[in-house]
C-alpha cells in the first residue's frame, strides 16, 4: 500500500457507512451542505480541498484496489462503503495534525503569495537592490502588496523582519524549514515544490501537504498571537480581503445581525434553500459555545437533548423523522445535530 492509498484509507477510519464519491469530492474542494456535514461529522474538516488536482480516475483506482485488498468493503450496494477489520489495522486517523483546510482554503495561499514576494523585496531593499525579477509577476499582486507598504508605519521593514524571525523561532523546525526553503530573496533562489521533494525523498504530492502543514502552523500562529506579531496579522487580514466578498459571508452578515431566512431570501434574491446551505456552511466552523448560543436564539436547547435520548445515533437522524417530534426547519435541524455532534467531539 502506498501513501497515498493509506492517506485516503485512514479518512474512512470513523467507521460510518458512506458513500466513498463523497469523499472524493470534499477533498477536491466542493463545497455543498452535505459534503461541508460529512467533513463536519466525521472529523475531517482539516482535510476539506486537499487534493484540488485529485483526478477521479486516479481516486476511483485507489478505492478499487482498496475493495480488492479488503480494507473496504461495499455496504449492500456501491458507492457505500465502510473500513474493515483489516483495514482499520493498517492505518489510524489522518496524521497531518496542523492541517485546517476548511478554515484557511479562502485566504491561505494569497497569504503565502504575499509573504513571499513580500520576503523578496524586503531582501533586496536591504542590499539596496531595486533591479531584481520580482517573485510575483501578476501584476493585480504586485499592486496589492504596493498598497499593504503604503498603508505601514515607518518602522514595518525591520518590524516584518523581526516578526518573521521570531515567528519561524516559535514553529516546528521542519515547518520553518520548509517555509524557508520556499523564500526568494537577494542572490537567494527558493525551491519549487518538485525540488523539495526530490531533496527531501517525498511524493510531490507528500511534499505538497507538508508545505500546507507548514504554511496552516503559520497562520494559526499569527491569529493566536496578533499582538505579538502586528504586520503578520495585519498582512494576513489584508490577504483576506484581496479577493471578491464570498456570497456566503454575505448571507452569514445578514444571520448575525438577526434576519431571518425568509428575509436574507428576499434581500438577497436567493432561494431559501440557497439561504439555507449557507447558513449550514457557517454551522461547520462555529465553536460548541457559539453553537450553544445559537441553539438558545431558536429555543431549541432543551429539545436537543431530549431528541438525543429518543435517537442517540445522531449523525444517522432523517429529517421527517425530526419533523414528527419537533416542528423545525432543515436550518436548526441540521443545527440540532451539529450541536450534539461538536459537544461529543469536543469531550
Amino acid at each position: 500500500m502506498d501513501e497515498k492509498q493509506k492517506f485516503i484509507l485512514s479518512c474512512f477510519t470513523h467507521q460510518q457507512v458512506v458513500r466513498f464519491t463523497t469523499l472524493y469530492h470534499f477533498l477536491k474542494g466542493k463545497k455543498t451542505s452535505s459534503i461541508l456535514t460529512f467533513g463536519f461529522f466525521n472529523s475531517l474538516l482539516p482535510y476539506f480541498n486537499l487534493f484540488p488536482d485529485l483526478s477521479l480516475n486516479e481516486y476511483r483506482q485507489i478505492i478499487d484496489t482498496l475493495l480488492k485488498d479488503n480494507d473496504l468493503e461495499i455496504v449492500e450496494t456501491e458507492p457505500f462503503v465502510k473500513i474493515t477489520a483489516k483495514g482499520l489495522a493498517k492505518v489510524g486517523r489522518p496524521s497531518f495534525q496542523n492541517l485546517n483546510g476548511f478554515n484557511y482554503y479562502r485566504f491561505a495561499n494569497d497569504f503565502w503569495r504575499m509573504l513571499q514576494f513580500l520576503t523578496q523585496v524586503i531582501s533586496e531593499k536591504r542590499y539596496n537592490n531595486t533591479r531584481y525579477i520580482p517573485i510575483e509577476s501578476n501584476l493585480f499582486y504586485q499592486y496589492q502588496l504596493k498598497m499593504w507598504i503604503k498603508s505601514q508605519s515607518n518602522h514595518w521593514l525591520k518590524g516584518i523582519m523581526d516578526e518573521w524571525l521570531a515567528i519561524l523561532n516559535e514553529l516546528e523546525e521542519k515547518s520553518s524549514l520548509l517555509l524557508v526553503e520556499q523564500l526568494m530573496g537577494h542572490k537567494t533562489t527558493g525551491l519549487t515544490k518538485r525540488q523539495l521533494s526530490t531533496k527531501y525523498d517525498l511524493a510531490i504530492w507528500v511534499c505538497d501537504i507538508k508545505s500546507k502543514e507548514a504554511l496552516h502552523e503559520l497562520i494559526t500562529c499569527v491569529l493566536q498571537k496578533k499582538k505579538k506579531y502586528p504586520y503578520l496579522n495585519h498582512l494576513l487580514e489584508f490577504s483576506k480581503k484581496i479577493q471578491p466578498e464570498d456570497t456566503v459571508v454575505i448571507t452569514q452578515r445578514l444571520f448575525n445581525e438577526g434576519l431571518a431566512i425568509q428575509e436574507i431570501a428576499k434581500i438577497r434574491r436567493l432561494k431559501e434553500s440557497t439561504v439555507t446551505d449557507h447558513l449550514i456552511e457557517m454551522l461547520v466552523s462555529l465553536s460548541l459555545q457559539e453553537l450553544t448560543q445559537l441553539l438558545q436564539r431558536f429555543q431549541l436547547d432543551k429539545a436537543a437533548l431530549e431528541l438525543a435520548g429518543q435517537f442517540p445515533n445522531v449523525i444517522d437522524w432523517h429529517f421527517s423523522k425530526i419533523q414528527e417530534k419537533r416542528n423545525v426547519d432543515f436550518f436548526c435541524f441540521r443545527l440540532l445535530q451539529f450541536w450534539l455532534v461538536k459537544g461529543a467531539q469536543d469531550g
